[in-house]
């Protein structure tokens, strides 16, 4: 018998040119679960920070009878933050502003598959 994994790989997501970090986190706590990063990325700031913002983005979406939200991005003049959860928890990255958000997008989502 098969199981799938707990925590997703996050080598495909990290190897993207201009990914700076990847982490798993919870949305109860923030507490990082995986990561892989760059040295300068505080990745237990980036986790609360991430977390807090797709718990806003969450009540954003209920408030305006948006539905489910897919996918959080947030755009920014020297970076890139993508975020998307399952269940209670929550994948994100971090990326250099030139990286693709197509192809972050399609390899966050592949991640999220693989998830348990």
């Amino acid at each position: 018998m098969s199981h799938a994994p707990v925590v997703p790989d996050l080598s495909a997501l990290a190897r993207i040119r201009g990914v700076r970090a990847v982490l798993l986190t919870s949305l109860d706590d923030a507490l990082t679960i995986a990561s892989s990063s760059h040295v300068d990325v505080d990745v237990d700031a980036l986790a609360a920070f991430a977390t807090a913002l797709c718990r806003r983005a969450h009540q954003a979406a209920a408030v305006g009878a948006l539905g489910a939200v897919r996918v959080v991005a947030l755009e920014a003049a020297a970076g890139r933050l993508l975020a998307a959860a399952r269940g209670r928890l929550l994948l994100v990255v971090l990326a250099e502003r030139d990286t693709s958000p197509g192809m972050i997008r399609l390899a966050l989502t592949r991640a999220l598959e693989g998830l348990a």
